[in-house]
């Protein structure tokens, strides 16, 4: 049985530990101890040493740590061996089902971020449901003037059917014909939906790169060969100062494109990693080809926005 927290589920550390693969005690090291330090100072425990003010854990199970494991073993009626193992870890999976994985923010702020992880969700679903007709959609021929073949109205500029294409084409510059390329840009929709809530997420006062010339309201940092697990996104301040909940919802998108894709950049029609920088404030072409589209959030951003 693997571990489900948002807390613990996306580490492999953590998941081999709940299994005593081994168990993680005294000199391990790494990202699921970081998770697990930051997990007992959820639930009540004190690391000073481990943990600082900001949120940020050192990854060394240490003297603090294994204190910290022994009183909550202590604390729930489990052997006190002062090592994360199966029961232990298991029973703080379940202690931490409903709690949220987010450092450095207030009530507010987490109250916020949760409403927009909503919204996110519903805009993800709306577009894997909107691509998911793009290939289903009877398509007869088009009329020509004086034809007596009917026109589907779905088909038309004003029909959704035109509108889903539309987009497609502005932002992906695809005509929608293609199953497969239509399911490679639906499955980045649909991680989305399944795999936002093991994300974790902080405040932070640092911004993204230097050498990327759009200011941004969050980022990510990667660890390469490990997509999604084991990263953050980190929001910045005018994050929240941004007063549209649609507009966050799609910088979470954005960033989460970043993670499936397991790299950064936001590749252009040259296919330079930074070419790609797109305003979305009115609807156009982008001109991006679908080779380089794929792994441009921009254009996931796009289709979002412009198929609302």
């Amino acid at each position: 049985m693997a571990l489900k927290s948002a807390w613990f589920s996306s580490d492999m550390q953590l998941q081999m530990a709940a299994e005593n693969k081994p168990p993680l005690r005294a000199g391990s090291q790494g990202e699921g101890v970081k998770k697990l330090q930051l997990a007992l100072v959820k639930l009540g425990h004190k690391l000073p040493i481990s943990v600082k003010p900001d949120g940020t854990a050192d990854g060394n199970f240490g003297n603090e740590t294994s204190t910290a494991i022994r009183e909550f073993q202590q604390k729930n009626g489990l052997s006190v061996d002062g090592a994360a193992g199966h029961n232990t870890l298991y029973r703080m999976d379940e202690q931490l089902a409903d709690s949220f994985p987010a450092s450095g923010m207030s009530a507010a702020q987490i109250t916020t971020l949760k409403g927009d992880i909503l919204i996110a969700k519903m805009i993800a679903n709306r577009c894997t449901s909107q691509l998911v007709m793009s290939t289903t959609f009877p398509r007869p021929p088009i009329q020509r003037p004086g034809s007596p073949l009917p026109v589907d109205p779905a088909l038309t500029p004003g029909g959704l059917q035109g509108k889903i294409l539309a987009a497609l084409s502005d932002s992906f510059d695809i005509d929608g014909k293609d199953p497969q390329e239509v399911f490679e840009i639906r499955r980045r929709f649909m991680g989305f939906i399944g795999r936002i809530d093991l994300i974790e997420f902080e405040l932070t006062d640092r911004h993204a790169p230097s050498d990327q010339t759009i200011g941004h309201d969050a980022f990510v940092e990667y660890k390469f060969g490990s997509p999604l697990s084991g990263n953050k996104i980190f929001l910045t301040k005018s994050y929240f100062a941004k007063s549209s909940q649609p507009e966050r919802a799609l910088i979470l998108i954005h960033e989460f494109i970043h993670l499936h894709n397991n790299g950064a950049g936001h590749p252009g029609a040259d296919g330079n990693m930074d070419s790609g920088q797109v305003l979305l404030f009115q609807q156009s072409h982008i001109g991006i080809p679908f080779e380089f589209a794929l792994f441009n959030p921009y254009c996931y951003e796009y289709f979002a926005k412009w198929t609302a």
